[in-house]
């Protein structure tokens, strides 16, 4: 409760739609951001492994990272 004695999570009507619409942005929003996340990570980690491939892996130049 709150200095006014009202609960945060009201749960009525139209603010009960309201509460479980943002709730499920919040969550979307959450789960783009884990996905694109994973997804540069996946893709710098290529490009370690493409560079890794070379005898000495500071000469994969920047090409190499369009490459992976």
């Amino acid at each position: 409760m709150n200095a006014n004695g009202k609960s945060l999570t009201i749960v009525n009507g139209a603010s009960a739609t309201a509460f479980h619409a943002r709730s499920a942005l919040v969550a979307l929003a959450v789960l783009a951001i884990v996905a694109v996340s994973v997804l540069a990570s996946m893709w710098a980690a290529s490009f370690f492994l493409y560079a890794s491939l070379r005898w000495n892996p500071l000469h994969a130049g920047l090409w190499g990272w369009p490459d992976a």
